[in-house]
C-alpha cells in the first residue's frame, strides 16, 4: 500500500509504524527488503502460533499515570502493551488477571474495551520464542534508513540502531510508545500525515496527541 501511494507521487518525508506496521515502515525507509520483512513476520507468526495463550488485551480509557497507579496496587501478570494516546493505554495479561483489573477500572467509572488478539505481543509473555526468532532476524541484511525513521519502541528518531537485531527482538516484546513517537514526529513539523492501513485508528490517536 505504501508503494502504491509512492507510485501516485505521494512519497513520505519520514515514517512511523505501529506494531506490525513498523516492518512496513522499515521497508519503506529502505532498512530491509520487503522479502526479508515478510520472512521475519512469517517466522514470528509461526512462533507465536506455537505458544499457548490464555491471556487477553484490554484498552483502558485512562491516562498512563492512572493506569500505572492501578498496576502498582498489585496486579501481577498484567503489563502495559501500548500507550496509544494520552487517554488510551493497552494492557495485556492472563485472562483472570485482565478480568480482575478490568472490573476494578469499571468500578472506578473508567471505560475499558476488550481487544480481540491471538497472542500477547509487546509483552514479556513471548520471551520463550525470542531465541529462535533471533536466528531469523540475524539472517537479514539491514541498512540505515534513507529517510527519517521514528521508532514506536523508543519514541525517537533512529539511525544505525534500527539495524541491530536486538532492536527487533525488543520491538515484539516491549510496549509500544506511540504517544512519545507521535510527539517526536510532530516536533519535526511535517506538512501532513497519511495513515497506511485498514482504517484511521492511528490518525485518531495522533490527533489526540496533537491537542
Amino acid at each position: 500500500m505504501a508503494r502504491l501511494w509512492v507510485s501516485w507521487g505521494v512519497a513520505p518525508g519520514q515514517v512511523l509504524g505501529h506494531s506490525v506496521g513498523e516492518y512496513a515502515a522499515a521497508v519503506t525507509a529502505g532498512v530491509f527488503r520487503m522479502e526479508d520483512g515478510l520472512r521475519m513476520l512469517s517466522k514470528l507468526g509461526q512462533l507465536l502460533g506455537g505458544l499457548p495463550f490464555d491471556g487477553r488485551m484490554l484498552a483502558v480509557k485512562a491516562t498512563e499515570s492512572r493506569v500505572a497507579e492501578t498496576l502498582g496496587e498489585g496486579h501481577p501478570g498484567v503489563s502495559v502493551a501500548a500507550v496509544n494516546a494520552p487517554g488510551t493505554v493497552v494492557l495485556v495479561g492472563g485472562a483472570t488477571a485482565i478480568d480482575r483489573i478490568g472490573t476494578e477500572f469499571r468500578k472506578a467509572g473508567i471505560r475499558v474495551i476488550p481487544l480481540e488478539v491471538s497472542q500477547a505481543t509487546h509483552s514479556p509473555r513471548i520471551a520463550p520464542i525470542l531465541a529462535e526468532y533471533r536466528e531469523t532476524v540475524r539472517s537479514v541484511r539491514f541498512h540505515p534508513p534513507r529517510i527519517p525513521y521514528i521508532s514506536a519502541l523508543t519514541g525517537t528518531a533512529m539511525d544505525g540502531e534500527i539495524c541491530e537485531p536486538e532492536y527487533w527482538l525488543r520491538h515484539v516484546s516491549e510496549p509500544i510508545q506511540f504517544v512519545t513517537a507521535m510527539r517526536a514526529l510532530l516536533a519535526r513539523q511535517p506538512p501532513g500525515f497519511v495513515e497506511i492501513g485498514p482504517g484511521s485508528t492511528l490518525l485518531r490517536h495522533g490527533t489526540a496527541v496533537r491537542r
